[in-house]
């Protein structure tokens, strides 16, 4: 049975003001019909509209990635325990650091360690740092910001 979006979020709004009644206004109404409808779980139609996130292998990462000085990342190369890698997309460079994003299309369920190398100026100084790519809980993209020294401040 196909659920759509505006009958998803009705539904979820039913189920979301039922879950906010206060304890007191539970024990007036706590029948066995009522406590029978509060705590059954969301309707197939429901749990079927909404995505799972958690069971997507395909994540993007993105975020800072910083250069000391004025120096600008000339690129960026990110490769996962789990066997991908390759070269980021490098955009909106701007004195001290840019931005970056990758995409992992086989991430598995518990995450991946990963390294990512990068270079900046003109004199091409090389920096590295580790990381973890996780599926997110909700949504497919994470954040790292990656820094030649710590703590990273974007």
């Amino acid at each position: 049975m196909r659920v759509s979006p505006r009958s998803a979020v009705s539904l979820l709004r039913v189920t979301i003001r039922t879950a906010a009644l206060s304890l007191a206004t539970l024990a007036v109404l706590a029948t066995p019909a009522v406590l029978a409808v509060l705590v059954a779980p969301a309707p197939p139609a429901l749990a079927s509209a909404l995505p799972t996130w958690s069971g997507d292998p395909h994540v993007y990462v993105t975020g800072a990635v910083r250069c000391e000085g004025a120096d600008l990342p000339k690129w960026v190369w990110i490769g996962a325990r789990n066997g991908e890698n390759g070269w980021a997309q490098v955009w909106s460079q701007r004195a001290g650091g840019g931005q970056f994003g990758q995409h992992f299309t086989q991430v598995p369920q518990g995450g991946t360690d990963a390294v990512a190398y990068w270079t900046c100026g003109y004199d091409a100084d090389q920096y590295s740092t580790t990381f973890r790519v996780a599926r997110p809980w909700r949504g497919t993209t994470i954040t790292v910001n990656m820094c030649p020294s710590r703590p990273c401040v974007p």
